[in-house]
């Protein structure tokens, strides 16, 4: 398999100016006591404030200043003074990123960095014991935060790894500033509830959806009832209760058959983006109706991850569809100013339905069914479309490194090491085609790749499930391969003439069937019967 490492110098600059890799040597000092670490430790930002504030000669690096960098070099200088006590060097020092970063014009004023620049200014605030900082800071703050972070508990940045990330630095900021003694109010009671989306986002692999800018991430130790249990295997803790949870303000809709963490053989779980455009979120991919389709330990269907922070060839492709369990509509563009509009969202003891829509920029619209049977464990993706022209619509599917396709006439037999991982089978209003592709990369197309660590990607195969209509729909049963369970049955029968879809799917003689049809140019959904509406 091929794989491409590499890294820019962006982040290592950020890093390096940021001062915070200096904190190992602060850390093994406290435990060895040994003044060598002391001595390099102060020595190095001595020499990062003679060189950017005593006497500042020459060109300074753009990360001299960066707004992030220097919101996170206060904390470390906060950490010298504790260390070292408060010398007068030092208190120049301090004072300075506050002057700098006391201006709202500071930095880029966008996206999580805001934070560490309010972050930065409080905590210079609180040791120059300037109230107007502090209270400018923590103003600042709170905006930021009811802006950034919804009343859902999600942040707008559209990626897994920031969820993370702005949890621990909204958390971090409201520890500083109960240490400065400022209350912060209930604006902040919503970052509380930040690490329940965390829970939902927890495949049986036992790692993270790799929404937008992630890298492959495990499940936080962070301290709440619910994250206890995952983490302790049903141990301790309190068990989620809800097996389908949609989030309809941030566009996340996720669904499992269960909660048995200990053992997730038995175990599927899925996710569907929606939600503002891409170009509402920081970090945010071309992922507006993308699926996920995890089980038994097995990211079938993965995110394709984010790469590297820069606009080279690779990097682009990330971040666009084709790493995604989406739509692509031959000759259309994605359109990053549109919206994913949630139509419907319903769910049963037995199963949920959750449906979307989406238009694109030269006038192509899409919406996707995602129906989850739960008793069977199958999820049927069911997708209408009108494009600007005739052409070619493309279901793509994100496959496992290493797995191979076997197609049998509306059949997709996916194999991985020789192992039967899932069987999809696909119907629609006109003629279907398969195509799989794996590490294409030239000048002119990059294609089948996947990334789970910054800065490096590997090749993977991607499966396309075409048709060629001006109106159709498209509709594939995903039925994954469990040991407790018979192999799956599925018809997906289409009448072209009445724009109707019917799906019907067995296992075990368990048997239900789902129409889908076009009622006031949407995409409608019946729901089988068995179970109480929840």
């Amino acid at each position: 398999m091929s794989t491409i490492r590499g890294q820019g110098p962006n982040n290592w600059q950020f890093s390096f100016h940021s001062l915070r890799w200096i904190d190992v040597l602060r850390r093994v000092y406290t435990a060895t006591q040994d003044t060598k670490y002391l001595n390099a430790y102060v020595s190095v930002v001595k020499s990062w404030h003679s060189h950017h504030i005593e006497s500042p000669t020459g060109k300074l690096s753009r990360f001299a200043w960066y707004d992030m960098g220097a919101g996170l070099r206060v904390l470390m200088l906060a950490g010298v003074m504790s260390t070292v006590g408060d010398e007068q060097w030092l208190r120049n020092c301090i004072n300075e990123h506050g002057v700098r970063m006391s201006p709202e014009s500071f930095g880029h004023q966008v996206g999580n960095h805001i934070i560490h620049i309010h972050n930065g200014l409080m905590t210079a605030g609180h040791i120059m014991q300037n109230n107007s900082w502090k209270e400018m800071a923590t103003y600042r703050l709170k905006k930021l935060l009811t802006e950034n972070v919804n009343l859902e508990g999600v942040a707008d940045d559209g990626a897994i790894q920031y969820q993370i990330n702005n949890y621990n630095w909204y958390k971090e900021a409201l520890d500083h500033a109960k240490a400065a003694g400022i209350e912060h109010g209930t604006d902040f009671e919503r970052v509380a509830l930040m690490p329940d989306f965390l829970v939902h986002c927890f495949q049986t692999n036992r790692s993270l959806i790799q929404f937008g800018d992630s890298d492959r991430t495990a499940l936080p130790r962070f301290i709440t009832p619910q994250i206890d249990y995952i983490n302790s295997g049903g141990n301790s803790g309190d068990k989620p209760k809800q097996l389908y949870k949609c989030y309809p303000q941030a566009g996340y809709a996720f669904g499992r058959t269960n909660w048995s963490v200990a053992d997730m053989s038995k175990t599927m779980h899925y996710s569907l983006r929606f939600g503002p455009a891409q170009s509402a979120h920081t970090h945010a991919h071309q992922d507006g109706g993308s699926v996920t389709v995890n089980f038994s330990g097995i990211e079938l269907h993965p995110e394709g991850g984010r790469f590297r922070y820069d606009n080279q060839p690779m990097s682009v492709y990330f971040k666009s569809q084709s790493t995604h369990n989406t739509i692509v509509i031959e000759g259309e563009h994605f359109d990053p100013d549109s919206a994913t509009e949630l139509l419907d969202s319903r769910a049963t003891e037995a199963s949920e339905v959750t449906i979307v829509r989406r238009a694109e920029k030269l006038g192509s619209e899409w919406h996707r069914a995602v129906f989850h049977d739960r008793n069977q464990r199958m999820l049927t993706v069911s997708d209408y479309v009108k494009p600007f022209e005739l052409t070619n619509v493309v279901q793509l599917w994100q496959l496992p490194q290493g797995a191979v396709v076997r197609v049998l006439e509306n059949q997709a037999i996916i194999l991985l090491r020789g192992r039967h991982l899932a069987t999809l089978t696909t119907g629609s209003t006109s003629p279907i085609y398969y195509e799989v592709i794996e590490g294409r990369r030239s000048k002119e197309h990059i294609e089948g790749w996947r990334s789970v660590k910054y800065g490096e990607c590997f090749a993977a195969p991607v499966l396309k499930i075409g048709s060629q209509f001006s109106e159709g729909l498209i509709s594939t049963v995903v039925a994954p391969d469990f040991d407790d369970l018979e192999n799956p049955f599925a018809s997906v029968v289409a009448d072209p003439s009445e724009m109707r879809m019917m799906v019907t799917t067995g296992r075990d003689e368990d048997v239900s069937s789902v129409l889908y049809w076009i009622s006031g140019e949407s995409l409608q959904c019946s729901m089988p019967k068995g179970g109480e509406s929840r």
